[in-house]
C-alpha cells in the first residue's frame, strides 16, 4: 500500500503559512496525479490540514474519478475564511470521504505539556465526533512530528490508525501509517517513481529514521 498526501490546491484567498507553499499543489497537477493513481487499488488518498480547497478542488475531482479519500481536520479552524467549517466536514462524510483528526491547532505534538497534548489529541477526537456523530478513529501527526509519547497517547485516546509523513510504503495492517507528500515540485512523473518503489530516498535510511522518531 502506498499513501499519497495532499495539502492545499490551487491558491487560496489568504496568505500561506511558512512552508506552506512548498506543500500546496495547482488544480492541474493535482488533477494529472489523480489520473495517475486511478486505476491503483493500492493507493490511498489522504488530505491534510483542512483547507477549503478539499471541497471545492479534491471533493468534485476524486468523485468525478471514483475515488475516495480520507480527510484530516483541524476543528479550530472551523469558522475560519478559507477553512472548512461543520457543515464542509458533514458533506464530505456523506460524499463517502472518511474524515479524521490533524490535532486541534495544527501545531507539532512533541513536547507539548499534558494538558495542550490532550487538547491536541483527546480534545480535537471528540469535537469531531459530536461533529459527525460517529466515532473518529485515525488521525494524522501535523508536520509528520512525534514520538514514544505522542503515540502512548494516541493508542490511549483509541486511534486504530495513526498516518505520519515518514515516506515509502505502509502495509494494511500498519498502526502508524508512512504517507508521501506531494510538493510543489512534484508531477505525475516524479509520483510514478514512489509508486513504482524507485524514489531515490534509501529504504535503510528511513526505517531507521522512523524507530528513533518511535523511541526518542
Amino acid at each position: 500500500m502506498i499513501v499519497v498526501n495532499f495539502h492545499c490546491i490551487g491558491r487560496p484567498e489568504r496568505e500561506f503559512f511558512e512552508g506552506e507553499r512548498e506543500v500546496s499543489v495547482e488544480t492541474a497537477q493535482f488533477a494529472e496525479i489523480l489520473d495517475l493513481v486511478r486505476k491503483r487499488s493500492d493507493v490511498l488518498l489522504t488530505f491534510d490540514d483542512g483547507n477549503r480547497s478539499d471541497v471545492t478542488e479534491a471533493l468534485p475531482a476524486l468523485r468525478q474519478r471514483g475515488l475516495r479519500g480520507e480527510f484530516f481536520i483541524c476543528p479550530s479552524r472551523f469558522g475560519t475564511p478559507e477553512f472548512l467549517d461543520e457543515e464542509d466536514v458533514r458533506n464530505l462524510r456523506r460524499a463517502g470521504m472518511s474524515v479524521g483528526s490533524h490535532g486541534m491547532d495544527h501545531v507539532r505534538w512533541r513536547k507539548l505539556t499534558p494538558s495542550a497534548l490532550a487538547r491536541e489529541i483527546d480534545q480535537a477526537k471528540r469535537v469531531l465526533e459530536d461533529v459527525l456523530q460517529e466515532p473518529v478513529n485515525s488521525a494524522a501527526c501535523p508536520f509528520g512530528a512525534y514520538d514514544r509519547r505522542t503515540l502512548q497517547a494516541l493508542r490511549a485516546a483509541g486511534f486504530k490508525r495513526v498516518y505520519t509523513s515518514d515516506g515509502g510504503q505502509a502495509k494494511p495492517s500498519d498502526w502508524l501509517v508512512a504517507r508521501n507528500t506531494v510538493r510543489r515540485v512534484d508531477s505525475a512523473k516524479s509520483i510514478q517513481r514512489v509508486l513504482d518503489g524507485s524514489s531515490p530516498t534509501l529504504s535503510p535510511l528511513r526505517t531507521a529514521k522512523r524507530w528513533v522518531k518511535q523511541w526518542r
